[in-house]
């Protein structure tokens, strides 16, 4: 139901928001640029049979080589993405880059477009499958490093770089604000705080608890892993804790789940995509914390329960 309620009413709008249609097909286009690259390489020196022009193809990957080695030399600012080797965001939001110029070789057709895109996607998975999971295992590995990103770990935040960045997301829109007087006040405040905002601090009384977090959740699951199957195998601890263990490994999947998802779709480079985990990582931590305590305590109570019990064995 939760889904039906989220992506029906998504599938009914999308039909009239041409950007939207597309968004997704592009999304993946330029996050598996190199890939896609390769493949039509491949195909040109093969002559595969594909519904595009092997001439027009052609064309297409030269400017795609071309524009890869361009986002390779301008970098993100914000953030790079050092796994890929190549910036996707210059490859769709510069105004010359490749997804521009495939907009302009397609016209109107936006289904077209979008056809070209999933098609190449998909035929990466069906001819270098392998290299595309070894892409998703190293995006996954970003999570599950030996600190891990959910937590901010910067001593400080520039909000120079935010405003620069909400000034560029609207530059991209100027001919939609420009009519309407509020934006453009709205434009130029923004414009500038970006000169002169401060920088955030962030207190050591938080950064070094985060610290601690980042650096204990890989120990914390692996011993999850270990206590589960422990609790799993044991009549007495699984009737005890057996519904704490399978709580604490759904919480985990979670995390698994979200990364695996962002992984095949997009890059955990991107820290929004690992921050938002924050509070279901904080949370299957601290269920761990609280299953060791309680197989602790309930092993020392065993012991003192069978100390007693000799005792008055030997008494009798």
């Amino acid at each position: 139901m939760s889904a039906a309620l989220l992506s029906l009413p998504e599938h009914s709008l999308i039909r009239n928001n041409e950007i939207g249609e597309c968004f997704l097909p592009t999304q993946l286009f330029v996050i598996h640029a190199n890939l896609i690259r390769d493949q039509m390489a491949d195909d040109l020196e093969r002559g595969a049979k594909v519904p595009y022009p092997l001439e027009w193809l052609g064309r297409v990957h030269a400017t795609l080589s071309a524009e890869i080695a361009k986002s390779s030399a301008a970098w993100r600012r914000y953030y790079g993405y050092y796994t890929l080797g190549f910036d996707p965001d210059y490859l769709m939001y510069n105004e010359s880059s490749i997804v521009r110029q495939l907009d302009k070789e397609f016209g109107n057709n936006v289904s077209a477009l979008c056809a070209f895109y999933r098609f190449y996607y998909w035929r990466i998975w069906r001819q270098r499958p392998l290299v595309v999971v070894k892409k998703i295992v190293r995006q996954v590995a970003i999570f599950y490093a030996p600190k891990c990103p959910a937590y901010r770990l910067r001593k400080s935040l520039s909000l120079t770089d935010e405003y620069n960045r909400s000034v560029t997301s609207l530059e991209a829109h100027r001919k939609i604000w420009m009519a309407y007087p509020p934006a453009m006040g709205f434009v130029s405040r923004t414009a500038l705080l970006a000169r002169s905002a401060p920088v955030v601090q962030q207190p050591t009384y938080i950064r070094w608890p985060h610290q601690i977090l980042a650096k204990t959740y890989l120990p914390l699951l692996l011993i999850a892993l270990v206590l589960s199957a422990v609790v799993f195998t044991q009549e007495e601890r699984r009737r005890r804790f057996g519904w704490l263990a399978a709580l604490i490994l759904f919480v985990y999947s979670y995390n698994l789940a979200s990364c695996l998802e962002v992984a095949i779709v997009h890059s955990l480079e991107n820290p929004r995509y690992s921050t938002v985990q924050m509070f279901v990582t904080i949370l299957a931590q601290f269920l761990t914390i609280l299953l060791i305590l309680e197989i602790l305590l309930g092993s020392r109570a065993l012991i003192g329960h069978r100390r007693i019990s000799a005792e008055h064995s030997s008494a009798r």
